[in-house]
């Protein structure tokens, strides 16, 4: 695993970052973090006081709606989905955070990952005619097996962002702790973001660990995302096979 990709990643955010100053006092902020369509993701700052309000101006939740998914049918697993990256969704669903100026990266971070996260996780699939996610599927089937996780977890990466895990199965004599991140859509863009906040984490942790990457393969799954993984020493299961893969799941 090569000792730069972290700094080598942060540079090319900061490098490809825009910022630009709008007249009603909100700060456009131009990203080259990508939504499921390839588009760079943008969101707005504004400070009143001491308090920065981060909001996405109701693009992912907007896109939703123009990819004729029923939001309202499915706020509440939108709301729950979002709450494990602190982000709220306001009356005229816009994705917000709130920030100090000491946190305000961290609040910025997570937000993008949010948003990121929202656009892949509530893609387009069979799921979208029904009330359960990708992520509820994965839930359901650890449960059915009784694979015991922690959810939504936190962790403060060497860059010193704060990263959200979808699970982390704990750690025993036979296996390290396992990192695990549910992806419904994998695309390259998506997965190498994900492969970078493990490989931070990772080296912000002293004891050793695994990542697990549970991917929806209702459509094919291009042959560059598979190797990305296995360029990282992560695991890829694709759901079509995740019967076969219990045992690597299970504490035990």
């Amino acid at each position: 695993m090569s000792t730069t990709f972290i700094d080598k990643y942060l540079n090319w955010i900061k490098s490809n970052t825009v910022e630009e100053t709008l007249a009603d006092g909100w700060t456009e902020i131009a990203t080259p973090f990508m939504d499921r369509h390839n588009d760079g993701l943008i969101i707005y700052a504004k400070e009143d006081r001491g308090t920065i309000t981060l909001s996405d101006d109701g693009y992912i939740i907007g896109d939703m709606e123009m990819s004729g998914i029923s939001v309202n049918r499915r706020m509440k697993s939108i709301r729950r989905f979002l709450s494990g990256y602190g982000v709220t969704v306001t009356d005229n669903n816009e994705l917000q955070i709130t920030a100090t100026m000491q946190n305000y990266p961290v609040k910025q971070h997570l937000l993008l990952q949010a948003m990121m996260a929202a656009s892949d996780m509530f893609a387009p699939t069979r799921h979208s005619e029904k009330n359960t996610i990708f992520l509820d599927d994965v839930v359901a089937f650890f449960d059915k097996h009784d694979i015991f996780y922690t959810p939504d977890a936190q962790f403060q990466g060497k860059s010193g962002y704060i990263h959200k895990v979808d699970f982390v199965i704990p750690k025993t004599k036979k296996n390290p702790e396992r990192f695990v991140y549910a992806i419904n859509a994998p695309r390259v863009n998506s997965v190498m973001t994900t492969l970078f906040m493990w490989e931070d984490i990772q080296k912000a942790r002293a004891q050793s660990n695994k990542m697990i990457a549970m991917l929806n393969d209702e459509r094919k799954i291009p042959n560059e995302v598979i190797a990305a993984f296995a360029n990282y020493a992560a695991t890829p299961i694709t759901w079509s096979e995740r019967n076969k893969h219990i045992a690597d799941l299970k504490i035990a």
